[in-house]
């Protein structure tokens, strides 16, 4: 079992029916069916995307995490690609965490 790289950033979101307090950093969109929220993840690779990705995992009452989607890719063939991945998420706490496992940040070309 490989260990997750280094350095990373966490966020988390909270999906939610109720009305923000602040404008919200991603757009929301309820689908026609109720049990949940289209949401899309964008990632534009710099030109070494290989030791880039994310991990997006639900969070339960007893804050347990499980993977709901996660994307890493294998070479760098990604390079100054975009890489789209539409969700469909129900209501609830998730945490969005993106690994940079060469430490060169999401920068540049």
């Amino acid at each position: 079992s490989e260990s997750p790289p280094v350095n990373s950033a966490m966020n988390s979101a909270v999906i939610s029916s109720a009305p923000p307090s602040a404008p919200p950093s991603a757009s929301l969109t309820k689908q026609a069916s109720p049990s949940c929220y289209s949401v899309g993840i964008i990632i534009t690779f710099d030109n070494s995307p290989f030791g880039t990705g994310y991990v997006l995992a639900k969070i339960d009452a007893n804050s347990n995490e499980s993977i709901v989607n996660l994307f890493f890719p294998n070479d760098d063939s990604l390079a100054n690609q975009i890489h789209t991945q539409p969700l469909c998420l129900k209501e609830g706490r998730y945490k969005f965490t993106m690994y940079d496992s060469f430490g060169n940040g999401i920068c540049c070309s």
